[in-house]
């Protein structure tokens, strides 16, 4: 049912025995709906952008990634980091991808127990077919992403153009045209 897309959050996060830290997925959700389609995946990253850096929730998930610091071990060595290592940051990702409150008002239908990942899966191995998001939460306060398809990070324009190429000045008359491309250009 629908497209299927996959968000991953990662951070630098030093394991147990390490000195040094390195990139792991501290957050995973799939979405599929009808509607994730071409721009969805690009407004739904700019929600998350907005939401992690609103001062509580930046405090907050930056708490969370300092609670994971020295704790668990790498990949699969004991202890073992939990399914959903930053679950509050999994929340805001998840909230993002699901509901929109701009006009018109968007809401996925779907639930957020059934979407989310266990953070130890690979970011191609899940059921896709419209690719993956990633963002970097290292810093909170000053996140970066990339989208990616086929395993090539692309930029949110270069995503979108997959989806709604650069028009022909010819086309711009016609209807809904002009409308979708200032869209892609805002986002």
């Amino acid at each position: 049912m629908g497209q299927r897309h996959q968000v991953f959050l990662v951070a630098r996060v030093i394991a147990r025995s390490a000195t040094q830290p390195r990139y792991r997925c501290i957050g995973a959700y799939h979405h599929q709906w009808w509607v994730c389609y071409g721009r969805l995946p690009l407004m739904a990253a700019r929600r998350f952008l907005t939401l992690i850096k609103q001062e509580d929730n930046n405090r907050l998930v930056r708490e969370e990634l300092r609670t994971l610091q020295g704790k668990y071990g790498e990949g699969t060595t004991e202890p073992r980091m939990p399914d959903v290592p930053c679950p509050y940051a999994t929340f805001l990702m998840a909230s993002a991808w699901c509901v929109d409150l701009e006009s018109p008002f968007y809401g996925s239908g779907v639930s957020f127990k059934n979407s989310v990942l266990d953070a130890h899966m690979g970011s191609t191995d899940g059921d896709n077919n419209d690719g993956i998001t990633v963002f970097d939460v290292t810093d909170p306060a000053d996140p970066s992403y990339c989208f990616v398809s086929g395993r090539v990070p692309l930029t949110a324009e270069q995503y979108c153009r997959a989806y709604y190429p650069v028009p022909k000045a010819d086309r711009m008359d016609k209807e809904g045209v002009k409308e979708t491309e200032e869209d892609v250009q805002k986002k």
